[in-house]
């Protein structure tokens, strides 16, 4: 597994796991897969460019992906968030995810951050064990964070101190 930052050559890759992300799991995410489409290619290049989104590629294939997002503020420059985070089916226990949190946690510490914080569904177990085994501390709940289709979801807020 070969971890890098997409750029905009990556459009292709990340456009295809992105949607799959989206299709698959609508509930896991905040943007939903028709407002993904309606994007236009050149905004997600520059997003490409300018961010640091993770790529796990197997060979050519883009097996997972990760979003490190910096607070840009000064005073909450020490802090950036995890977001975006996917695995496709046939990658999932194979390490990928840990990897590419490992890589984040190395973008972040060159970047001077110094916390990672990160929202998850309540109902996602698998998620939060993940996280939770990686280091990760419940630091609150946010009822109601999210609206879906026919109710309310909760959001659990992690913090991971990477400066200890």
């Amino acid at each position: 597994m070969i971890i890098r930052r997409l750029t905009a050559d990556d459009l292709a890759d990340w456009r295809d796991i992105r949607l799959e992300a989206l299709q698959r799991l609508p509930e896991a995410f905040l943007t939903t897969y028709a407002e993904e489409r309606q994007k236009k290619d050149a905004d997600v290049s520059k997003m490409l460019d300018q961010g640091c989104v993770l790529g796990a590629y197997s060979d050519r294939d883009l097996a997972a992906v990760l979003s490190l997002d910096p607070e840009t503020r000064t005073a909450l420059a020490h802090r950036a968030w995890i977001n975006a985070v996917y695995v496709r089916p046939d990658w999932q226990g194979s390490g990928a995810a840990h990897q590419l949190l490992n890589a984040a946690i190395i973008q972040a510490k060159a970047r001077g951050i110094v916390q990672l914080e990160l929202y998850v569904a309540c109902d996602n177990p698998h998620a939060i064990r993940f996280y939770e085994r990686a280091g990760f501390v419940l630091a609150g709940r946010m009822p109601r964070a999210v609206r879906l289709a026919d109710r309310y979801q909760d959001d659990l807020h992690y913090v991971l101190k990477i400066d200890a």
